[in-house]
C-alpha cells in the first residue's frame, strides 16, 4: 500500500558518456519498478519525495536524462531531488530543445508553493508556446490551466 507521506526513490534510465543503461527505480511502498523521472512522477502523490541516484556520478560522467518532465496540481506539492544532495552538477535533464525542460499545469488543482526541484541542471530547453506571450520557460514554465 503507498500512503502520500512514503518517499518515491527513483534511480531512473541514464546516458552515461553515450552507453544507455537502465538502473533500477524503486518506490518505498510500492513494488513497480520506473524507469524514468516521469514514471516516478506520475507514480507520485502529494507530498512524495522522488529521489535520483546520483551516488555512483561525477562531474566529467554525469547521468543525462533526456526527457521533459511535468507536474499536475495532482501530484503536487512535489519533491525531485539528488541522493546525495550535492549539485556538481551530477544530473542533468536535458530537453533536446524540445520545449520546456519542466512544466508545471495545475488542471484545476493547485501547484502550490511547496514543490521542490533540488541538485538537477536544466538544459537545452527551449520554451513552451502560450498564446499572446509566445515562447516560455526554456527551463521551467509554470503555466494556467
Amino acid at each position: 500500500m503507498h500512503f502520500p507521506s512514503t518517499p518515491v526513490v527513483a534511480f531512473a534510465g541514464m546516458l552515461l558518456l553515450g552507453t544507455a543503461t537502465t538502473s533500477q527505480v524503486s518506490v518505498s511502498g510500492n513494488p513497480n519498478n520506473y524507469t524514468t523521472i516521469q514514471a516516478a512522477i506520475d507514480a507520485s502523490f502529494p507530498g512524495d519525495v522522488i529521489t535520483i541516484d546520483d551516488s555512483q556520478a561525477t562531474k566529467p560522467n554525469p547521468l543525462v536524462f533526456t526527457e521533459h518532465l511535468l507536474i499536475q496540481g495532482f501530484n503536487a506539492p512535489l519533491t525531485i531531488r539528488t541522493l546525495t544532495g550535492v549539485y556538481e552538477p551530477n544530473v542533468i535533464v536535458d530537453g533536446q530543445d524540445l520545449g520546456s525542460v519542466i512544466r508545471f499545469v495545475p488542471n484545476g488543482l493547485p501547484i502550490g508553493n511547496d514543490t521542490r526541484i533540488e541538485g538537477l541542471l536544466l538544459e537545452d530547453g527551449s520554451g513552451t508556446p502560450v498564446p499572446f506571450l509566445g515562447l516560455v520557460g526554456g527551463g521551467v514554465a509554470c503555466l494556467d490551466g
